[in-house]
């Protein structure tokens, strides 16, 4: 979650954002209930991949939308620190995304900005943010539909690797895909 408990400012701060988010038409973030961390049941659609009915809450952020994602061999994006730049082995993964993608009109992705753990919460979150949305540029500029594109951040809040070294931010530094509903 990007609240965080320990920080009276910040949290005010991302009530606020979320607030707003919720009250806006708005193509990122999550609905209502899943904000509030509540469950909606079953989701009634279908795994684009497989085509295997799926159960429970994933609005692209369980794991059931990222497994699609990686069943359909859509790829992490890494990024340098304290960057937002595609990188050129960056620019390859989207290439290869964009391939799957066009052949997929029908299945939209939600792209998940993440950072390491350096910095301010707040900066993190406005980085995450920036990465989110250049690969989005970056795929609806090879011919992606916008409409199939949302964007989030978690900021550092969601590490791929745990860890306080290089080795360890490297890898949280990233956007994942994650198939949406």
């Amino acid at each position: 979650m990007m609240i965080r408990n320990s920080t009276g400012g910040m949290r005010l701060l991302m009530v606020a954002v979320l607030a707003l988010g919720l009250a806006c038409s708005s193509d990122e973030g999550p609905d209502a209930e899943s904000a509030r961390g509540g469950s909606t049941g079953s989701t009634g659609w279908d795994d684009p991949v497989t085509g295997q009915d799926m159960d429970g809450d994933i609005a692209g952020r369980g794991p059931e939308g990222a497994a699609a994602a990686r069943r359909m061999g859509l790829k992490t994006v890494y990024f340098d620190y304290d960057r937002s730049a595609i990188r050129e082995d960056g620019r390859a993964a989207l290439r290869a995304n964009y391939e799957i993608l066009r052949g997929r009109p029908d299945v939209r992705v939600e792209l998940q900005g993440n950072c390491d753990e350096r910095g301010s919460a707040e900066y993190n979150f406005a980085l995450g943010e920036r990465r989110a949305k250049a690969v989005r540029d970056y795929l609806v500029r090879l011919g992606v539909s916008p409409n199939q594109l949302t964007t989030v951040s978690f900021g550092e809040e969601n590490p791929s690797v745990v860890g306080h070294s290089e080795s360890a931010w490297s890898r949280n530094r990233r956007v994942d895909f994650a198939v949406l509903p």
